[in-house]
């Protein structure tokens, strides 16, 4: 190659790199225009891991907390490993949709440059590749839509991904120190999204295999790599044996193993035909992962990832080494218990190995060919490669403003937040929200709401059912309420002279909600008259805490004999709830498990649960 070709190639190059980070820092603000559930559950997290600093490095916190009403399984991350650098990004950003986009796009980013990082190492014995590659990373549709919602996918790919480099980097230069560097991130990569756990076995097999091919270098740096990710997954996995249940969790949930034998083959059969068809045939069923009606890969890409496959199957080399993390996370979609389709994001891990493969998949079949017809080959799989880039552009342009946008992410939630903000900043004011009228998930609101450094604490309450029976406590300020702008309840809050400030209709996000501001001295005699009916118990001392006086919601299924203040709130048999006007300070509590489910949760007057640790002096 001459030094005019290498000039353009590294032209080349670094505009693609512009591009692809382009492509994942445009609109970063609005597109889309929501978040996504997960951002909220790691950028909480992240800021209950920034106040417990470094008292628990490799400790656990829930990405979904206690604390919030939510049942659909629990998810745990390293409070400070992983999370400290995202609530730096919490505290650079300043909060609110700000910080959800820098964790997503930032976490995108990321994985884009680790990922042409694997290229550059991948593809030096056939740089034909290195140009395929970057285009296929920088426009893949796969890619671009998981760098603007799953964050913690997407930034646990980026350390993974980077430790794959490395490897490929320590194993052409026999060099320890890379070696001891991809070891330590793939063990700092287990501290993230669970399927990185996988990734574990890969220092594991490649040492196995170095043994197997009497290759010595090979086998002492794959040794030295995994030691180091013994010494970086150690504190980690002393964690987990003290917890296991934190291990297993969510995953325990997902996993086709936890059904009956033959259910289980059936399951793992049906997700061998359904990710086959999402890398040939259609995408993922969820819109929220990309489009629905294609693959993951388009038809040209695929047949070339088919080459690459076949290549690596024929003879050693760098396309038979990217089989092995290909197959390590598509077992993990294999072995999760999907009921209608395979899940792209739950594989994504492998998107960055599998657009690479493709691309040396190219390089084989134009180095197949006879040398007169190798430049030719070489322009018409360069042109496939550009098309399919430009029909990834175009559809990831569509997905992000398509309709499927409103259903997905948190849209609604997300005006309402910043309409609460913009009227809190006229005047100090206590914020109530109805919990079906005003939002789907008051969860998005609440933590769009909360602020970098607040270790989690709730910057909303929630109301309960009725709009005329919200109040769980009397207000000491102004109240911004939000409800839905039906004329019902627009005519209640008028004779409570509750001016409308903020509003949206239906199609801003799916469903209409209305924020009013009711005085003070107006709250305080609604929540007044309201708790009227709840005569207040009083604080005789004892081991549960009640924070603040208002009204508080004991709930059990059953199987537990509960009483407060000596007064017997639920038989062995009985289930339900019960609500108590309580005073603030310590109450005497007594719980007694009577069926091992059995569980007691109290909701206190803001109308988020109180973790049942507050049972013991806080």
């Amino acid at each position: 190659m001459s030094g005019a070709e290498r000039r353009t190639r590294a032209a080349l190059l670094l505009a693609l790199g512009a591009l692809g980070v382009f492509l994942r820092v445009v609109k970063a603000g609005d597109w889309p225009a929501g978040p996504w559930i997960d951002e909220l559950y790691f950028l909480r997290a992240a800021r209950v891991s920034a106040v417990e600093s470094l008292r628990s490095l490799f400790g656990t916190t829930p990405m979904q907390p206690p604390d919030f009403l939510l049942s659909n399984g629990w998810r745990y991350y390293p409070s400070n490993l992983f999370l400290l650098p995202l609530a730096a990004a919490d505290r650079l950003a300043g909060g609110g949709m700000a910080s959800v986009r820098l964790i997503a796009v930032g976490s995108g980013v990321l994985l884009f440059l680790a990922s042409l990082a694997l290229a550059t190492e991948a593809t030096r014995e056939r740089p034909r590749a290195l140009l395929p590659a970057a285009v296929l990373l920088a426009t893949s549709l796969w890619l671009l839509t998981q760098a603007r919602w799953a964050c913690d996918v997407v930034l646990t790919s980026a350390v993974v991904t980077a430790a794959a480099a490395a490897g490929l980097r320590a194993w052409r230069r026999s060099s320890s120190a890379w070696a001891i560097s991809s070891g330590a991130l793939f063990g700092v990569g287990a501290a993230g999204y669970p399927s990185a756990r996988l990734a574990l076995a890969l220092p594991a097999a490649a040492f196995v295999a170095a043994w197997v091919a009497g290759h010595r270098v090979a086998r002492r740096l794959a040794l030295v790599a995994l030691l180091a990710e013994v010494v970086v997954i150690a504190p980690l996995a002393l964690a987990y044996a003290r917890q296991p249940e934190r291990l297993t969790a969510h995953v325990r949930d997902l996993s086709i193993l936890s059904r009956p034998a033959g259910e289980a083959e059936r399951a793992f059969f049906a997700n061998v035909r359904d990710y086959a068809a999402l890398f040939f045939v259609r995408g993922d069923a969820i819109a929220r992962h990309g489009d629905p009606g294609r693959p993951v890969v388009l038809a040209g890409v695929g047949a070339l990832l088919v080459a690459g496959v076949a290549a690596g199957v024929a003879r050693a080399g760098v396309e038979r080494l990217f089989l092995l993390p290909i197959a390590v996370f598509l077992a993990g979609g294999l072995l999760a218990r999907d009921t209608e389709s395979a899940n792209a994001s739950r594989v994504s891990l492998a998107a960055p190995f599998v657009l690479t493969l493709a691309a040396l998949g190219a390089a084989a079949l134009v180095e197949s060919l006879p040398a007169r017809d190798r430049r030719a080959a070489g322009a018409a799989l360069l042109g496939l490669v550009l098309v399919t880039a430009l029909l990834d552009v175009s559809a990831f342009v569509r997905w992000v403003t398509g309709p499927h946008v409103v259903d997905s992410f948190g849209v609604a939630e997300r005006r309402l937040a910043e309409a609460i903000e913009t009227e809190r900043r006229r005047a100090p004011s206590e914020i109530l929200v109805h919990p079906v009228r005003a939002a789907r998930n008051v969860y998005f609101v609440d933590v769009l709401l909360g602020l970098p450094n607040d270790g989690g604490r709730h910057a909303v309450r929630i109301g309960t059912a009725g709009v005329e029976t919200a109040w769980t406590r009397v207000p000491e300020a102004d109240v911004l309420f939000a409800a839905d702008g039906s004329p019902e309840v627009r005519r209640t809050m008028a004779n409570q002279g509750a001016p409308l400030v903020a509003h949206a209709e239906p199609e801003d996000g799916g469903f209409s909600w209305a924020l009013y501001r009711i005085p003070r001295e107006a709250a305080a005699l609604a929540a007044e008259r309201a708790l009227d009916g709840a005569a207040p118990m009083p604080a005789p001392g004892g081991n549960f805490f009640a924070p603040e006086d208002g009204l508080y919601v004991f709930v059990t299924r059953g199987g537990m004999r509960v009483a407060l203040d000596g007064r017997a709130l639920f038989g062995e048999n009985a289930g339900g709830q019960v609500v108590l006007r309580l005073v603030k300070g310590r109450h005497s509590l007594t719980a007694e498990r009577r069926r091992p489910t059995a569980g007691l949760q109290v909701v206190a007057p803001d109308g988020f649960a109180l973790p049942m640790g507050d049972l013991d002096p806080p």
